[in-house]
Order: C-alpha cells, then structure tokens, then sequence
C-alpha cells in the first residue's frame, strides 16, 4: 500500500469523494475524517499527544486535504425553526445551546487538524489560513500592503461615508463583510435614508466595480494549473457561468497569484480576479477551499490530479 492520505470533509460531497477515487488510483490509502458525522456519529478522540479516528491513531498520515471550512469562530447558520414553540413564541435558550455546541464542534475538529499538522502531517489548506476566508477585510489589508492590486474598498456602517465612497468611485458593488451572498450593485435605491440606516444592524463591504471579465486561476505549491475566462450575464457567475475560455497569463501576473497565495499561507487556492479592457488584472480573492470539480469537467485543466500530485510528493 502506497502513502496514507487523509481527506477532511464529507464522505459523500462530490470533491471528497472524486478526490478519493484519484488519490486510491494512485496507490494511496485514503482515510476520510467525515466532519459530516462527527460528533453523533463518528468518534474522534484528542488525548494527550495523540488524535484518534475511532482507533486508528493517524500516526502514519503523510498528507491531508482539507476540503470542509473551519473557522477560529463558529460561522453558523441556524435552523429558522429551532426554538419555536405550538404558541408561536421563540426560545432563545435553544438557539444558544444549538450554537454552543456547533462552537464545541468546530474547536474539537479544528485543533485535532490543526494538532497532525504539529506532528508534521502536510495539511492542504492549514487551518489557520481559512480564516483569510472569513476576514476578507484583512486579506484585502494584507493584499494590498504587498502591492497586489485589488478593487478600492470601503466597509463601513456610516451611511455618511458610504455616499461619500460610491460618489468618489462610481460604480460599487456590496456583499456582506463575511461573504455567503452574492455580490450585488449598488443602486440609487440602496441610497435611499431608510435603506442606508441599514447599515447601523451591521456594516457591509463596498467595493469599485471593477470593468471587464471574470478570470478564476488554480494554483498548486509555485505551480499555475489554469486560467479561465468564466463568461456569465450576471454580475455574480456562480451557478450562471455561461462559457469557459482558458487563457495564458502574463509571467508577471501568474508570478502575482502565486505571490498572493503565500501571502494568505495557501499551499492550494483558486483565486478570483478581473481582467480589465486595458489588459490589466485586479485580485478580488484567494479560497482556502475552492471547487474545481467544474472546471475541470469543463476546461479538461489538470486540477484534481495536480492537487494529488502536491498531495503525495
């Protein structure tokens, strides 16, 4: 049997599973730490130095991909009835206890992952850079301290000065500070006193548009796997791409991406950005956790057997 690799995520989500498959044609032993089942059905145990799956130790991993997002906070999404009472009332206790346990959850798993890379397991992402995922304020900071290029931003909870920003920018989009949403343009409406007040429930990210097309690159370690123009009708493509175009990057952009994946401690990313009319890119994000099953299936790029390449080595 060849090296023991193990997968975090869902036995049964399409890249751990798709993953698996290529890992075991390989040679490899796969294990899959199924984050889907922990804790009501799937033991894991943390004692002293060691990190067990039911029994098995996990001593000889030499590699993990995580594929499942952690998060130093518990980002959580609560069932809209959990609480609910036959008189049409709402405990608040029940949302508390609900999210306290998803909060012991997500600390168990993130210090056992985080605990095999101290043993000197190869983790693909590290824990700690998912972070970078949900501080998207601070990946900008960080991104745009190193002279990457990236959309002007404003993130603000004071009506006063986002009007003052999207009269100094233009065009702006909005999403939410943590992402989850699409991204959406402001509007005349969105400028409106009552709509504006909004904000004082909880500040939002503004960013200029940035003209031209969508372009998602896959790196892997110091390698450019693919460049794709993603052709869509919306200003947010997920899930509305309409036509894949590969592309050749320039040698100083490609050497910008992979620059900007070590700035957010990524070994593997698939990182958004803007191709501009006049040629030039603009880095929107690096994902700690990106989906390339897609783009694989459309493009024929390399992804998947890279990632295990980088995996095994």
């Amino acid at each position: 049997m060849g090296k023991r690799i193990g997968i975090v995520g869902g036995e049964e989500e399409a890249h751990c599973v798709h993953m698996k498959r290529v890992l075991e044609g390989r040679g490899a032993e796969v294990v899959v730490l199924d984050t889907n089942r922990f804790p009501a059905r799937q033991d894991m145990t943390f004692r002293d130095d060691a990190t067990l799956l039911g029994q098995d130790g996990l001593t000889d991993l030499h590699a993990v991909y995580v594929r499942t997002i952690f998060y130093s906070l518990p980002f959580f999404e609560a069932d809209p009835t959990l609480g609910q009472q036959p008189g049409g009332e709402t405990l608040f206790a029940d949302w508390h206890v609900d999210y306290t346990a998803e909060r012991e959850r997500q600390s168990f798993l993130t210090s056992f992952v985080r605990a095999l890379g101290l043993r000197g397991v190869k983790i693909v992402n590290p824990i700690e850079s998912f972070d970078l995922h949900f501080l998207k304020l601070l990946q900008i900071a960080i991104l745009r301290d190193a002279g990457i290029p990236v959309p002007r931003t404003c993130a603000t909870n004071d009506p006063a000065t986002l009007a003052a920003f999207a009269d100094e920018v233009g065009k702006v989009v909005y999403k939410p500070v943590t992402g989850g949403a699409s991204c959406q343009r402001l509007t005349d409406k969105d400028l409106v006193a009552d709509r504006l007040e909004r904000l004082r429930n909880a500040p939002a990210i503004f960013q200029e548009e940035v003209p031209g097309v969508n372009v998602r690159v896959y790196v892997v370690g110091d390698e450019v796997v693919s460049a794709t123009i993603i052709h869509s009708d919306d200003l947010d493509y997920r899930g509305t791409e309409t036509g894949f175009e590969p592309i050749e990057l320039p040698p100083a952009v490609a050497e910008m991406v992979v620059r900007a994946k070590d700035l957010c401690g990524l070994a593997f990313t698939g990182a958004d950005l803007r191709l501009r009319p006049d040629g030039e890119f603009v880095l929107l994000e690096c994902n700690p956790s990106a989906m390339f099953l897609g783009m694989v299936q459309a493009t024929g790029a390399p992804i998947d057997e890279t990632l295990a390449d980088y995996l095994l080595a």
